[in-house]
């Protein structure tokens, strides 16, 4: 979890000894024998918002941040267009990114 968090959680039960946390420069995580890259997205939703990147399937896990109001007929799990993608994520990044800077980066 994102070092700023740890703090917060520990209200609520979490023991330190369990919690490995990512500084804000973000860092690597293995998993598997795979290594996942964490990557900053401060303000891109949360304070201390990470994204996940698999540089091997060369697929970025974003959480929220690419997440677009979509037709009720849309299926697909991926993002394969990211520019005609953009248009469904307008209004969702208006109304719920906290930040007008770190949108515009």
């Amino acid at each position: 979890m994102p070092q700023i968090w740890v703090s917060f959680i520990t209200h609520l039960g979490v023991k330190l000894e369990n919690i490995r946390s990512i500084p804000d420069e973000g860092g690597v995580i293995s998993l598997g024998g795979y290594d996942l890259e964490v990557v900053p997205a401060h303000y891109l939703h949360s304070l201390g918002n990470l994204s996940v990147y698999d540089p091997q399937a060369k697929i970025l896990f974003s959480g929220d941040i690419g997440t677009g109001l979509l037709p009720e007929d849309h299926t697909d799990l991926f993002v394969n267009d990211f520019s005609a993608h953009t248009h469904y994520m307008e209004y969702f990044h208006r109304r719920r990114m906290p930040s007008n800077t770190a949108k515009a980066s």
